[in-house]
């Protein structure tokens, strides 16, 4: 059925800008390749820990671990004593981040320098939609933080649902103060543009003015 199967993202033409970085725009064509380029170096793992505070380098790790059949561990903070403890419970995974970090026993990837040139075959990959895209994680301020596990359907429906409920038009910019790791802001700040023909922006101020 259709349902097998949902794209990365929803149809923009290849020069079209999906992301806005200090440096400037992002074409789609320069993010599917870059997305191609991080899949290839993950190890072959089924979790890794998506840590990077980046936007876009979040973003760019998410969809290259998508492509490789994996699942992104959002931890509800980089406190070491956090990833340590959802470390103990999914021993497996690796962590890719664009900060300095050690966490004894994790591998540790930084986010890749990518580079430049080279070209994406411009398909817009598809993903199964019951593969568990992404584990979110309660902060634990009450205990043992709660997993809470998202499709990559649910994530790709809730986002289409919640556009059309907002009368949202394509080609908007959004600029998140909340980070990518909360499932809030995974929902509004990276599934609802990708799925809307938004332009994500890579910062995180800690105001809207700002």
């Amino acid at each position: 059925n259709n349902m097998s199967a949902i794209a990365l993202l929803s149809p923009r033409s290849d020069d079209q800008a999906l992301a806005w970085r200090n440096t400037g725009p992002v074409s789609l064509a320069t993010f599917l390749r870059e997305v191609g380029q991080v899949a290839e170096r993950l190890p072959e793992r089924p979790f890794v820990f998506n840590l990077c505070s980046d936007r876009y380098h979040f973003l760019v790790t998410f969809c290259a671990a998508l492509l490789r059949g994996q699942t992104n561990l959002l931890p509800p903070n980089h406190a070491g004593r956090t990833v340590a403890q959802l470390h103990a419970a999914h021993p497996a995974a690796y962590a890719v981040t664009d900060q300095p970090m050690n966490v004894a026993g994790l591998e540790i990837l930084p986010y890749p320098a990518l580079p430049s040139g080279g070209r994406s075959t411009g398909e817009i990959p598809l993903i199964a939609a019951t593969h568990i895209a992404a584990i979110t994680f309660t902060s634990g301020s009450t205990g043992q933080s709660m997993p809470h596990l998202k499709t990559w359907g649910s994530l790709a429906t809730e986002a289409t649902l919640t556009a059309s409920r907002l009368g949202l038009e394509t080609g908007l910019h959004f600029l998140g103060t909340v980070p990518p790791q909360h499932m809030y802001g995974l929902e509004s700040t990276l599934m609802l543009p990708l799925h809307n023909g938004g332009v994500i922006h890579s910062g995180q101020p800690l105001f809207p003015a700002d």
